[in-house]
């Protein structure tokens, strides 16, 4: 019996080791251990000093993988990261195909293109927003492209062999009628609970600096328009008269880090501003903190880092976003903020901060999202397609019972 692995290769914009703070990277750094017990993985993405369109190894948490960077970390001014990295997967693509992949996991779209153009192994695409992305996009180019998205993706993805999402399953049907998908999966995000668990409260305040009466309201992410870390300030400034010991903390970088560095220069403490943080730091400051705040605007699935606070039995205020309204249960791990006004979402926060959730209940409401069990149905929605098993021509997009039955628990 022929025992040996299949060659996957992933392709993602990231480096497998220095993670930035963001929900793909954070997803792939996840799965990808899991994975590698599954199949003989080749790694393309981003460099960290090694030579670009050229194969190598690279050490990721004790693994050894042959690794192909494809950009720099550097971002460009006129070219979107998404077009950098699918011309780059063009231009490189005979070092792509050497890397002798039988099925190709994508986690941005764009970089599917060459490889549906040339490649005669299957294309697996694993989109992390199911809406136009341009729209949203944080480079100045994104929005004028965001026609070209509804022209022309639906080609791209009905090209796949199979395309993995998350959202609800309504949501996820949607977006397959809309983009012609003709064989997908939907399986949430995971959270890495060797990682994202309960510590010493106490122990880790102190460490941090913040004093047994004051509150602390967290942000963690991308500081864009899309994730909308302004709101928590309009929202900070409603609730500071009845909560004189409030903080609010803001962790990522981006676009509006500068606004908000300029509110914590003259907040006299009550707003601090820390700057990309580690997973390890991140989980110190959702078991320091009394509610992890999502403000976005638009999410995929839902925020990895309510996962990750639930993880740490932190609750979580959210906006009513994508699977968000499922997955946050009042009273029970957190509140949902009626709307996107700052005074809804700050009575969303007084519910929180006057009952706050219990760890124990927070973390159960995500015992179904660890990284190994969510690897498991990556990996078999990949074992479909090398084994032929994907559907071909189906109208509207058919989902797996496990993914269901994972939309009941939320």
């Amino acid at each position: 019996m022929d025992m040996r692995k299949r060659v996957l290769a992933i392709v993602q914009l990231g480096s497998y080791r220095a993670f930035p703070l963001g929900g793909i990277s954070t997803f792939v750094e996840s799965i990808t251990p899991h994975l590698s017990e599954a199949f003989e993985l080749k790694l393309i993405g981003m460099s960290m000093g090694e030579p670009i369109g050229r194969w190598t190894t690279i050490d990721v948490a004790g693994r050894t993988y042959d690794f192909l960077p494809m950009v720099n970390a550097q971002q460009s001014k006129l070219v979107p990261d998404r077009l950098r990295l699918a011309y780059a997967m063009t231009k490189y693509r005979d070092a792509v195909f050497a890397s002798g992949a039988e099925a190709y996991y994508v986690h941005m779209t764009e970089a599917a293109l060459p490889l549906l153009a040339w490649s005669k192994s299957p294309v697996i695409v694993h989109v992390h927003g199911l809406y136009n992305l341009f729209r949203f996009s944080r480079h100045w180019l994104g929005a004028p492209f965001a026609p070209v998205y509804d022209m022309f993706y639906p080609r791209l993805f009905s090209s796949c062999a199979k395309v993995i999402g998350a959202g609800t399953p309504a949501e996820f049907d949607q977006f397959c009628r809309t983009m012609r998908v003709k064989s997908g999966a939907v399986v949430p995000t995971c959270v890495r609970e060797s990682i994202f668990y309960p510590r010493d409260r106490a122990a880790v305040r102190r460490e941090l600096g913040i004093r047994s009466d004051e509150r602390v309201l967290l942000y963690v992410g991308r500081m864009t328009e899309t994730k909308n870390p302004l709101l928590l300030l309009e929202v900070g400034r409603l609730l500071q008269p009845e909560i004189p010991h409030l903080k609010l903390v803001f962790a990522g970088d981006g676009p509006l880090r500068s606004r908000l560095q300029q509110e914590a220069e003259k907040s006299r403490g009550k707003v601090i501003v820390t700057g990309m943080l580690s997973s390890s730091e991140t989980a110190s400051w959702m078991n320091a903190a009394d509610a992890l705040t999502v403000v976005s605007k638009a999410e995929a699935f839902t925020s990895i880092v309510a996962l990750e606070a639930l993880s740490c039995g932190l609750p979580v205020v959210a906006t009513p976003v994508s699977a968000l309204p499922e997955m946050i249960r009042f009273g029970i791990n957190g509140a949902l903020a009626n709307s996107f006004a700052p005074e809804d979402y700050a009575q969303a926060v007084r519910s929180v901060l006057r009952a706050r959730p219990s760890a124990e209940a927070c973390r159960y409401s995500v015992k179904d999202y660890s990284s190994a069990a969510i690897s498991a149905r990556v990996a078999s929605e990949i074992n479909q397609v090398l084994a032929g098993e994907a559907a071909i021509g189906v109208a509207v997009c058919e989902h797996t019972a496990a993914a269901e039955s994972a939309g009941a628990h939320f």
